[in-house]
């Protein structure tokens, strides 16, 4: 199972650190440029092909039009969606 990305921030610094989208904007493109990533990744692993971004966060900077990747380690601690009962 992939890391969660909302576990590998503190939920301290995930509040004052990252602004909800009403407040901070959203660039008009961006939903659209983020989910034909989104596509392609769902593409590719129906496929079995290329190299997927599970356990890694694609950081797009759109104004600058630069992309950056973080790895993540799964956090052990963490409550998985998976372990959640319905």
């Amino acid at each position: 199972m992939a890391p969660a990305t909302a576990a590998s921030i503190p939920t301290r610094r995930r509040r004052a650190w990252c602004p909800v989208a009403p407040r901070a904007g959203v660039l008009g493109i961006l939903p659209g440029l983020v989910g034909v990533i989104q596509a392609t990744e769902v593409i590719k692993l129906i496929l079995g092909k290329g190299e997927s971004l599970i356990g890694r966060l694609l950081l797009v900077d759109a104004l600058a039009m630069r992309f950056r990747e973080l790895k993540l380690r799964k956090n052990p601690n963490a409550r998985s969606a998976a372990n959640i009962p319905p």
